[in-house]
């Protein structure tokens, strides 16, 4: 009976685990993100853009143009669909709608790893299980980037990246939603040109034709975002003439920032302030990374990942300085994306540090399991740590019940009018939080 019982276990670890892996992964990460934001789910207070640019301005302008609007000097595609789609709900709904969705964006985008799809870059379930969770767990991020429809634009960045090393499927309605997920994630960032050395690697190597014509449609894409989609006149750069002083003063500067500022702090807290250990821990982070990519007895998918995954880390840094160098890049939403990746980056590193040893010896075969522990204890560590790993707190709960009464009043106009037409409300919030007024007045045709 007993080793009947072993014999079980043993088919359970080799099958059920690969097929389970990811949903129970996605469950428990979900029940992680809703924890914390739990305050923000129960009580939706709309906070920042989300009420006063997102639900006032497309409850104003509901026509299907309006999902091009500019704001800020490009088009969030995303957040202009959330929005869009939100005005059309009951009242009582839109504010949980603005809030659940992008939650379950990052939620999403802090799991996709886990697909099977990404086995070839990363063969072990459980260290991309780990990866996820420690992404999950890590002390970057904040409420404004995991539950607001204004800032999901940087979890569709980060899911945008995860996606664009995978291959078109082979199905061609798969490859077809395949191709549109990516162009909404495209036309939802500013720096989503990040992406473009992807699509053009998979255009030269894939040889099927249909996919290297969705390929083609993908690189006209985001050409067409580059020169429709956002308003580059304000980067810094473009006042300077290019020369080789200013480049190489840009790749300092990105690379300055992305050391000192994005994973020093991030990955080693303990080091921070002191420029050669800043310098050191980040530094021998990119090294041992290229070192992973180099590897010989490494699948080629793998080395291309992890060489990916350092381009992650430091080229979306550096299109933020070149745009931000004059406004300053103190919010933590542009240290967002490197401080994701240098934690996948961590990881990567950590289990191949483990497979080099163990190659030498063949005691350590059957430790697999220890990189991915100790990352997601490592993340955990400094989560604690740095008292991030907490519930979100809500500054002002009022605003919450503030919004709800404003939505239930809402309701009732909308059921006294017929419509949504001849509405004039206003939503005061307190503590420094962003107003908002609607005024349908004059916009509907009698």
């Amino acid at each position: 009976m007993l080793s009947s019982l072993a014999s079980r276990l043993r088919t359970f670890k080799a099958r059920d685990f690969r097929a389970l892996s990811w949903p129970v992964l996605t469950l428990l990460v979900a029940g992680i993100i809703v924890w914390r934001t739990f305050e923000f789910v129960v009580n939706p207070d709309l906070r920042a853009e989300d009420g006063a640019k997102v639900f006032a301005y497309f409850y104003e302008h509901r026509a299907l143009g309006a999902l091009l609007r500019f704001k800020a000097g490009y088009v969030p595609l995303l957040p202009n669909v959330i929005g869009w789609l939100a005005v059309r709900l009951p009242p009582r709904a839109t504010p949980y709608f603005l809030t659940l969705v992008p939650t379950s964006l990052t939620i999403v985008a802090l799991t996709v790893l886990a697909a099977p799809a990404y086995r070839k870059f990363v063969p072990s379930d459980l260290l991309r299980c780990a990866i996820c969770l420690s992404l999950a767990l890590a002390p970057f991020g904040g409420f404004l980037m995991t539950c607001n429809t204004d800032y999901s634009i940087w979890n569709a960045l980060l899911l945008l990246l995860f996606l664009a090393p995978l291959p078109m499927p082979e199905h061609k309605w798969g490859a077809a939603l395949f191709l549109l997920a990516q162009c909404l994630l495209i036309w939802s960032h500013p720096l989503s040109l990040v992406v473009l050395p992807a699509t053009l690697v998979w255009l030269w190597r894939d040889k099927r034709t249909y996919q290297r014509v969705l390929y083609g449609l993908l690189a006209l894409s985001q050409g067409l975002h580059l020169w429709l989609g956002t308003d580059p006149h304000r980067a810094a750069a473009a006042k300077g003439n290019g020369s080789f002083a200013q480049i190489s003063e840009l790749v300092m500067g990105t690379l300055n920032h992305v050391c000192r500022q994005v994973l020093a702090p991030s990955l080693f807290p303990w080091g921070t302030g002191t420029p050669l250990s800043d310098y050191g821990f980040a530094g021998a982070l990119a090294v041992c990374l290229l070192l992973c990519a180099l590897l010989p007895k490494q699948p080629v998918a793998s080395r291309a990942f992890c060489a990916w995954v350092a381009y992650a880390v430091v080229a979306p840094m550096a299109l933020i300085v070149l745009a931000r160098a004059e406004y300053g890049l103190n919010s933590q939403r542009y240290h967002y994306i490197s401080k994701g990746f240098g934690s996948v980056a961590f990881c990567i590193v950590l289990a191949q540090a483990l497979s080099t040893v163990s190659r030498l010896s063949r005691k350590l075969e059957h430790w697999a399991f220890v990189p991915a522990a100790g990352a997601v204890a490592y993340f955990a560590y400094l989560g604690v740590s740095t008292e991030r790993i907490v519930r979100y707190e809500q500054p002002a709960p009022q605003n919450g019940r503030l919004v709800a009464k404003f939505f239930s009043d809402l309701a009732e106009a909308e059921h006294k009018q017929g419509s949504y037409c001849n509405i004039r409300l206003s939503c005061k919030k307190r503590r420094g939080d962003w107003p908002f007024t609607i005024d349908t007045r004059g916009l509907c045709e009698e």
